[in-house]
């Protein structure tokens, strides 16, 4: 079985021996790329652990291409086929992943360069492609980054004009310290600095790092708020 991913889940189309899912349609989010990996990767682990209980050997091959597509409109087809897609971006994926061996997952080199920074990738030098007129340059996925790592970055960026924001946090730190503990939920849009607005109140003077304990969670775990303490606890 061969599962194919071209970038919220809108639609899943089953294609000879393959299955085609889309994410970021109808609406975009800027995670779209690392839930489709996230996804096939569950894919890959849940055949694993299947394999293990049936005493069968299952894995399938995983592809995942980024761009744009066209899409055809409900109104002019049926219920079957609406969000039928077309274009490059798909024929790109179908063509990475024959690519890809068992339990392997490849992406272009577009997917890549979202997600460099999150996961580790081996180059596949270009190579010709059936449903393309030239080589393209893929990659190979090795492994994900350690959350440390990740974070590492924000220590590149200087924190502005959160303050105020800041100085409560501080606060509420103290007071926990001293005995009153409190919960903060930090909620606002991409890019806004509250990963820069937490590693500066880790690294303050008033934190030691032991007391530093750092959890993770993607949009696809978002429906439990217990996912990065039952992770952990595994």
């Amino acid at each position: 079985s061969r599962s194919s991913a071209a970038s919220d889940v809108y639609k899943r189309q089953v294609v000879g021996d393959a299955v085609l899912t889309y994410f970021g349609l109808p609406y975009a989010s800027e995670d779209d790329a690392e839930c489709s990996v996230r996804a096939a990767l569950y894919v890959h682990k849940a055949l694993e652990d299947l394999s293990l209980a049936r005493g069968m050997d299952m894995q399938c091959t995983a592809a995942i291409a980024t761009g744009p597509v066209f899409v055809r409109s409900a109104e002019r087809l049926g219920a079957d086929q609406v969000g039928a897609i077309f274009g490059e971006t798909p024929d790109l994926a179908d063509g990475l992943r024959n690519l890809a061996g068992p339990g392997d997952l490849v992406v272009s080199a577009k997917t890549m360069q979202l997600l460099r920074d999150d996961f580790e990738f081996n180059k596949i030098e270009a190579t010709e492609l059936d449903c393309l007129d030239q080589p393209v340059v893929s990659y190979r996925l090795v492994r994900e980054k350690a959350l440390e790592k990740r974070l590492e970055r924000s220590k590149h960026h200087p924190l502005v004009g959160r303050q105020a924001e800041l100085t409560q946090l501080r606060a509420a730190w103290q007071a926990a310290c001293s005995g009153q503990g409190s919960a903060f939920a930090l909620i606002g849009e991409a890019g806004i600095g509250k990963s820069q607005l937490m590693q500066t109140l880790a690294q303050s003077d008033i934190v030691s790092p032991e007391n530093v304990v750092v959890y993770q969670c993607a949009r696809l775990q978002q429906s439990s708020s217990y996912y990065p303490l039952l992770l952990q606890l595994r």
